[in-house]
C-alpha cells in the first residue's frame, strides 16, 4: 500500500449537539504520517467529531469518508486500519489494577497475531513512568498517572505494529484519535507524548488531535481551528 493510496479523506462534515450546529461543510486530507490538530475553545466540536469519526456518535448527514480511496462509514469500521480512540471517558475499571486494565484494554484493541503478552505490558508500563503502580487499583490513581496509562496503550498500540510488519500479517495502517492527550501531565510526561506521536508518524501512522495548544517535541501538524 503506498501513501497515496493510503490518504485519509473526509468532507461534507455537518455536526450538531441538541438544536445546535458545531460544524458545517468540514473537511481534511491526512497522508501516512501526518497528523491533524483539532483547535478550538471549549464546545467547538472537537470532542464531539473525534467521537463522530469513530462511529460513537451520528453525523448531521452522511459525509464523505474515505481511506485509500474506499469508502468507509467509520475509521473503526475500516479493516485497513488499526484505530486507537482516547476520549475523556477511555473506559478503565475502577476496580482493576493498573496492569489488569492495561492487559484487558490491549485485548480489546485487538492486535491479532502480534499480540503482545504481559511482558510487553510491563514493559510499556515502565516506559511510560507508571510501573511501580501496576499493582495498584485504578480508583486511586491521580489524574497524571491515569494520562501515563493511556500513553502505555498508545505504546503497545506501536510495538504491535512493529511486529505486525515484521510478520506476514495484512499491513493495517495504524491511527490515533485523541482528546487533548496532554491534559493532567506533567513536562517530563507531556515530552513523553510528543516522542509516542513522533514515533507513530515515522512508521506511516496517522492521528487526529484535539488540543488548546502545542505539544512539546512533536512534528509540526496540520491545523483545523473549530468554532471560528
Amino acid at each position: 500500500m503506498t501513501a497515496n493510496q493510503s490518504q485519509l479523506l473526509a468532507a461534507n462534515i455537518y455536526l450538531s449537539r441538541g438544536r445546535r450546529r458545531l460544524l458545517s461543510n468540514l473537511g481534511f486530507t491526512l497522508e501516512p504520517g501526518q497528523w491533524l490538530a483539532l483547535l478550538g475553545p471549549n464546545g467547538s466540536g472537537k470532542s464531539t467529531l473525534l467521537r463522530a469519526l469513530c462511529g460513537l456518535y451520528s453525523f448531521d448527514q452522511t459525509p464523505e469518508l474515505r481511506f485509500a480511496g474506499q469508502t468507509i462509514k467509520s475509521l473503526a469500521h475500516c479493516p485497513d486500519l488499526q484505530l486507537i480512540f482516547q476520549g475523556h471517558a477511555p473506559g478503565w475499571k475502577d476496580g482493576l489494577s493498573t496492569l489488569e486494565n492495561l492487559r484487558w484494554q490491549s485485548s480489546l484493541d485487538r492486535y491479532g497475531e502480534s499480540a503482545l503478552g504481559d511482558r510487553a505490558l510491563e514493559d510499556a508500563l515502565d516506559h511510560c513512568g507508571i510501573a511501580q503502580q501496576r499493582h495498584l487499583p485504578f480508583a486511586v490513581l491521580s489524574a497524571g498517572q491515569r494520562r501515563r496509562l493511556a500513553m502505555s496503550r498508545l505504546c503497545l498500540s506501536l510495538w504491535a505494529r512493529q511486529a505486525q510488519a515484521r510478520s506476514d500479517d495484512r499491513e493495517r495502517k495504524l491511527v490515533w484519535l485523541l482528546d487533548e492527550p496532554s491534559t493532567a501531565l506533567d513536562d517530563q510526561g507531556q515530552d513523553l507524548m510528543g516522542r509516542l506521536l513522533h514515533q507513530l508518524l515515522e512508521q506511516g501512522g496517522l492521528a487526529i488531535v484535539a488540543t488548546h495548544g502545542a505539544m512539546p517535541g512533536s512534528p509540526q501538524a496540520a491545523m483545523l481551528k473549530l468554532g471560528s
